[in-house]
């Protein structure tokens, strides 16, 4: 895998406009993410805040610990793909870069999910069944 980090990759696919790989390594990508604190809100275990434009719910994650708000404190360090599977659809990520951030509104969110799901689903099909342990015979010879 190459040096470069995620904030690289988003900065090229700004540039570019093409996020294919901003994709690709978002999902491979270990995040810090807040957990929520007390129970969590909607079934959610992840703390969840307002999007300071929209208004709209959202998770923030970041690379580096020390680029959250509370710097990380109790919280789980996942793989991007791990946070979207976890994630309900109306909730949106916020990714905390060192000198901006980074939206993934929800329904790109819920988009990502899905083919997370589709791409388990088609592995899952992919494998052959497993094959039923032969007989044991408790390890005692034959008579």
């Amino acid at each position: 895998m190459s040096a470069e980090t995620f904030e690289h990759i988003v900065a090229a696919s700004q540039t570019s406009g093409d996020y294919n790989p901003t994709w690709k390594r978002f999902v491979k990508t270990r995040f810090f993410v807040p957990l929520a604190r007390d129970g969590a809100e909607s079934g959610q275990q992840f703390k969840l805040g307002k999007h300071p434009q929209s208004g709209k719910r959202i998770v923030t994650i970041a690379e580096d610990r020390q680029l959250l708000e509370d710097r990380g404190e109790n919280a789980a360090h996942l793989h991007g793909a791990e946070i979207v599977k976890l994630l309900s659809p109306e909730v949106g990520i916020l990714v905390a870069l060192a000198d901006r951030s980074f939206g993934i509104p929800a329904g790109l969110v819920a988009r990502l999910k899905q083919s997370l799901e589709a791409a388990a689903a088609a592995k899952a099909k992919a494998m052959p069944p497993p094959q039923p342990a032969p007989a044991s015979d408790g390890g005692f010879p034959s008579i």
